[in-house]
């Protein structure tokens, strides 16, 4: 009897010591995965909360800022995190909704442009959102060669690259209106890209080129009696560089026409 119940005490010793152990086992595993583990994964559930409220925030804003329908928004909320095989983020995507709405541009035709912009900004390593101002500034006016949004990008990066400019400037160039000057003289994107290319090339900035290129296209197309008697000397009737400028030629012709002119007057 008594050998059995010392033998039942060591055994109860034995299972004390191992439960300590496995005690102290467990406490160690606890302390690891709420280090390792749990804390990780509860500061991503914080920033996928905040990345959450920061989006619906943004998609709120093309309601209360940007014009937008209540509708819309649950549209294109939907549509934003559907989209797959962009680097920008759901985010940065509505930030730049945000600025194609801004211009009462809506439905399929805005997602359309933000899809390209976000493939442009990938190609050039440029800012989403500068780029979409340029594409959503460039099919805003209208212009002649912004029918197809993927072209339109590509005459975008085109310009920047036969230039000496970067994304931020060719979006301050389309902000001063020459792209609408433009299409009201029957010239093309990729016309007016060109021109601006040439000035940029000769260190004049981007958004002071455009400047220079609407105004110049202004005094080719006369409307007071005294700018319609100058050309008048030159030998060029009123509408002479305006009917060149909507030919095959474009701004070139139209160029050509003032700069023989020019000369023959000057000589």
């Amino acid at each position: 009897m008594a050998a059995t119940e010392a033998s039942a005490a060591k055994t109860a010793a034995k299972v004390d010591k191992t439960l300590a152990s496995m005690g102290a086992s467990m406490g160690h595993l606890g302390h690891t995965l709420s280090r390792r583990i749990t804390l990780p994964v509860l500061a991503v559930g914080a920033a996928s909360v905040k990345m959450g409220m920061d989006f619906e925030k943004n998609m709120r804003m093309l309601q209360t800022q940007a014009g937008a329908s209540a509708g819309e928004v649950t549209k294109m909320s939907k549509a934003i995190l559907g989209m797959k095989g962009l680097e920008e983020g759901p985010n940065e995507l509505a930030k730049a909704l945000y600025h194609i709405e801004s211009v009462g541009i809506r439905g399929a035709k805005a997602l359309d442009i933000l899809k390209q912009a976000a493939h442009g900004a990938a190609v050039g390593g440029a800012d989403l959102e500068a780029v979409t101002n340029a594409l959503a500034g460039a099919v805003k006016t209208g212009i002649r060669g912004t029918e197809d949004f993927e072209k339109t990008m590509g005459t975008l990066n085109a310009t920047i690259g036969a230039g000496n400019m970067r994304m931020d400037d060719l979006t301050a160039a389309v902000s001063t209106g020459f792209l609408t000057a433009g299409k009201g003289a029957g010239l093309s994107l990729k016309e007016m890209g060109a021109a601006l290319a040439v000035f940029t090339q000769r260190a004049v900035p981007a958004q002071v080129a455009a400047q220079r290129i609407r105004m110049g296209i202004a005094f080719m197309t006369p409307s007071n009696k005294g700018a319609i008697e100058s050309f008048k000397k030159m030998g060029i009737g009123q509408y002479d560089l305006a009917k060149a400028m909507n030919g095959p030629g474009g701004l070139g012709a139209a160029l050509k026409i003032l700069r023989n002119a020019y000369d023959a007057t000057a000589s």
